[in-house]
């Protein structure tokens, strides 16, 4: 019932986060922003083109999202992978410490500790190359910087405090999702919970 305007209005960098839990479903709704949204068929017999809802350089999609959670209760601490087609979370790690991820975002400020959860977003350049050569790197940077906000508009159209945070440690940030930091890299981060004021 809220309006893309009153959404657009709304929408701050939220410094100061609660500690609040966040629920699933919310953690799926802000995750709905960039899941698939309708398939294609090929001519190549079972291989389907899977579009999702912003636009990508051929529809190769060269990004990634991957959730730290810490303060959602039904996925417990850890790291996953999440998969646009089937809308679900891959858990890659279990149990990863505050200090962990606290060192992995450069946070001096401790602006991530009542965090819910810190979502980053990767981008796989060889996805977009492969097709459109060194433009290719423009398509995916484009691609990289969509997808954050995409995620940003639907916390808070769910009344939910976001952040873009830029000041991560590029090799942390890789090595805490088991990147090589080449082939797929880590590009944008958004820390997303209760902001304090709620």
């Amino acid at each position: 019932g809220t309006s893309v305007s009153d959404v657009f209005s709304r929408r701050t960098s939220c410094r100061s986060f609660s500690g609040g839990e966040l629920s699933l479903r919310e953690v799926s709704q802000i995750l709905s922003a960039v899941r698939a949204n309708r398939v294609a068929n090929t001519t190549v017999e079972d291989q389907k083109l899977w579009f999702r809802p912003f636009p990508s350089g051929g529809g190769l999609y060269p990004t990634e999202v991957y959730v730290a959670s810490r303060h959602v209760p039904e996925l417990g601490t850890g790291i996953f992978h999440y998969d646009p087609r089937s809308h679900a979370l891959a858990q890659l790690a279990d149990k990863i410490p505050f200090s962990a991820l606290k060192a992995a975002l450069g946070d001096t400020d401790d602006l991530s500790l009542g965090a819910g959860l810190v979502i980053f977003v990767t981008m796989l350049p060889e996805r977009t190359v492969v097709k459109y050569s060194y433009r290719g790197y423009r398509f995916a940077l484009m691609e990289a910087g969509i997808v954050p906000i995409m995620l940003n508009i639907a916390a808070t159209g769910l009344g939910i405090g976001c952040l873009h945070w830029g000041g991560f440690l590029d090799d942390k940030v890789n090595g805490l999702l088991g990147l090589d930091g080449i082939s797929e890299i880590a590009v944008s981060c958004l820390i997303i919970g209760r902001a304090s004021n709620d």
